[in-house]
């Protein structure tokens, strides 16, 4: 007894340290590079859409350069509304300070054209067709504003000077006019700049798009023409920042982003929306104009000023740099897409191999015992990969010859790898060593990189993209299915360990320890900043914590788990919000728009997103045929009467399973529910989840079929 004390006591300490780690890790955790402040002099915005740091060479770019070099540079992320960005986009983003578009729909037509839109002009003062470009604002989920910057300069009592169209609808207010407008800017003098704090300037565009246009070259010699002018007329006490708001192309891709002036260290940029270097998003660009001219920031940002980090030396080897991630997310976007249509298949060949497998009568002698073993070892293979596509990222295989080839190689190299290492953990009177091997490896790595910054996730095939640019920071809804399935399968493992010694209290405070530091990293604010999940994750491990302690999972309990993990998020959420605008992440800006109601906009964007997903998602299809392999081979009695179902026999000689898998069935479900990637939260937990099943399956059956050696 005083045995079991202590280690219920030991326990106990590990659950607290647990617990207590990320909260800790958050507070020692360095801080973030600090926002750009308020200028000393006046301010100049050039807008150069699609001009990208490989378009912009030195010889094609000068100007650009010059900015460049004197001070910091970044990678654009500018997807607004479409999957293409085009000029007029991102100018009404910058007007709006989040993501906005012209409808490509002309007036009339049911028809999506090809192309961009033709960019409005200004006349008497006022962007000619406003009343349109509001009205597509106001249809769109994301809630745009137009006219934000406009209005708040003008409630300031600061002027601003538009120079071009572009700058036109950038600086326009509400009602679309605009109070200090130059038609042409290679007209602008210093007097204008001088003039008002703030000028926006639209240098024109690179458009790829269609035959019959000028090459790459010529357009961004063009547009590098126009910063030039600009930069002849500023006083040296001015700070310029030069943007590619839109895409060239069809095709996206990330685009420049320069910034110099009085205070402005020669380095980076990076921004508390993405978290990683030289990686900034279009939807920052007006927070940093606001800070920049000196006004507060408004909690209708969805973004947050830049930060100049004084790292990456100069600008040749800056250049290098993003030129090295920027054919990363070349080869990440063309490669992604053959991942999972090559994923997809190969899951469900594993279904029909490991039925095959695991159906077939067993045979009077021990030769059955290869074919289990291939098939447990191919599935812990399979379990394997999703963790393998991050750990990829150690690597810089964007650097090497035949990127695309380099990546595969890596993702089933570490795959084969981690399974082979798994082995060390098979017993003679185990089932679950080597898949608790491979969930545990999935757990830890996701654990410490997302404790660590996240910056494995960032391209890897089964991370975020920073094209797309729904999330860059934190767990997104894919490392979130993994990061839960495998926490759970772990909390298996270690139960069934401390209960096989009858430590059932510590069993319980081993699995309450893990799911706390599940909660807390992939839900603080700090690390995993993901809502839904942990509205998933607490209810969850409170049924496999049920289950530990021998106590019934019942209606009630379950809405009562449901319910203390609201009040958990609620909680956090609302610390979040309590924070400075410009300092919230997503959970406290979702506070923000509860309070500013518009909480069933977020919510119908999300359910759009989830039913789309439903029969556009290629991983929707793992789920029905897992569901019939489950039916089918695990939980179908056995070819002799005599036995039960194996995966029936899989949860009696290790009761926790049972408990495991209906936990796993509360967290996809939740997840399914609560977040915008719908189908895509269950199919990705099971590719992780029945893998592993199946190797558990193939041990009972070594133990059941095969004769002592």
């Amino acid at each position: 007894m005083a045995g079991r004390r202590r280690a219920v006591r030991l326990l106990a300490g590990a659950a607290a340290l647990a617990a207590a780690w990320p909260l800790a890790a958050a507070h020692a955790a360095s801080p973030l590079q600090s926002e750009v402040g308020r200028a000393p002099g006046p301010v100049v915005v050039v807008g150069i859409p699609g001009v990208t740091w490989g378009s912009a060479t030195p010889s094609v770019a000068p100007a650009l350069t010059q900015v460049a070099r004197a001070g910091a540079t970044a990678q654009l992320s500018v997807r607004s509304v479409y999957r293409s960005t085009c000029p007029i986009d991102g100018w009404l983003t910058v007007s709006s300070a989040r993501r906005s578009a012209a409808s490509r729909k002309p007036p009339g037509s049911r028809t999506t054209e090809k192309g961009c839109p033709v960019s409005p002009q200004v006349s008497d003062g006022r962007v000619v067709g406003w009343a349109r470009l509001k009205a597509d604002a106001a249809a769109s989920t994301y809630q745009a504003r137009l006219g934000l910057l406009g209005d708040s300069l003008a409630a300031a009592g600061r002027c601003a000077t538009a120079a071009g169209p572009g700058a036109g609808v950038a600086l326009a207010r509400g009602d679309g006019t605009i109070a200090r407008y130059l038609p042409d800017p290679m007209a602008l003098t210093g007097a204008d700049v001088a003039a008002c704090p703030l000028t926006v300037v639209d240098a024109g565009s690179v458009d790829t798009r269609g035959a019959g246009r000028p090459d790459e070259a010529a357009q961004v010699r063009a547009v590098d023409a126009v910063l030039s002018h600009v930069l002849s007329v500023l006083p040296p006490d001015a700070t310029v920042l030069a943007a590619s708001l839109a895409n060239a192309a069809e095709t996206p891709q990330l685009e420049a982003l320069a910034l110099a002036g009085p205070g402005i260290p020669v380095g980076g940029l990076t921004t508390s929306s993405t978290r990683q270097n030289d990686l900034v998003l279009l939807t920052d660009i007006t927070p940093t104009v606001f800070a920049l001219v000196g006004l507060p920031q408004s909690p209708q940002f969805v973004g947050t000023p830049v930060e100049p980090t004084g790292h990456g030396g100069p600008y040749e080897r800056r250049r290098d740099a993003l030129l090295a991630y920027a054919h990363k997310i070349e080869v990440y976007l063309r490669v992604t897409p053959r991942f999972f249509a090559a994923l997809v298949p190969l899951q469900l060949l594993l279904y029909v191999s490991a039925g095959l497998a695991l159906r077939r009568r067993p045979p009077t002698s021990p030769g059955r015992a290869p074919l289990l073993r291939f098939t447990g070892l191919a599935a812990l293979v399979c379990g394997a990969v999703p963790i393998a596509t991050f750990l990829a990222n150690l690597f810089p295989w964007w650097r090497w010859p035949h990127a695309d080839l380099a990546l595969a190689a890596l993702v089933l190299g570490i795959a084969v790898v981690v399974a082979l290492v798994a082995q060390v953990a098979r017993r003679p009177d185990g089932i679950l060593g080597e898949a608790g091997v491979v969930a545990a490896v999935t757990a830890v790595g996701l654990a410490l990189d997302i404790a660590t910054g996240g910056r494995l996730q960032t391209a890897s095939l089964m991370g975020y993209s920073p094209i797309v640019a729904g999330r860059l920071y934190g767990f997104g809804n894919v490392a979130f299915a993994l990061f839960v399935t495998a926490s759970l399968l772990s909390s298996v493992v270690v139960a069934d360990l401390l209960l096989r010694r009858r430590h059932r209290r510590a069993a319980a405070v081993a699995v309450s320890a893990i799911g706390a530091a599940t909660l807390l990293l992939d839900g603080l604010p700090r690390f995993g900043s993901d809502f839904g999940g942990m509205l998933a994750i607490a209810p969850a491990f409170g049924v496999l914590v049920l289950g530990v302690l021998g106590l019934r999972v019942t209606w009630l309990r379950l809405a009562g788990l449901v319910l203390g993990g609201a009040v958990v998020v609620a909680a956090v959420a609302t610390l979040d919000w309590l924070r400075p605008p410009e300092q919230r992440t997503h959970l406290g800006r979702f506070v923000q728009q509860v309070l500013d109601g518009q909480l069933w906009p977020v919510v119908h964007r999300k359910i759009d997103a989830n039913l789309s997903l439903l029969t556009s998602s290629s991983l929707g299809i793992v789920v029905p045929f897992a569901l019939a392999f489950l039916v089918l081979v695990l939980l179908r009695p056995a070819p002799t009467r005599d036995l039960a179902p194996v995966l029936s026999r899989a949860m009696e000689q290790v009761p926790t399973l049972r408990f495991g898998l209906w936990a796993f069935t509360v967290a996809m479900v939740l997840g399914f529910l609560l977040n915008d990637s719908g189908i895509a939260i269950p199919a990705v937990g099971i590719v992780l989840a029945f893998p592993l099943i199946i190797t558990i399956s193939t041990r009972v059956l070594e133990h059941t079929w095969i004769p002592p050696q």
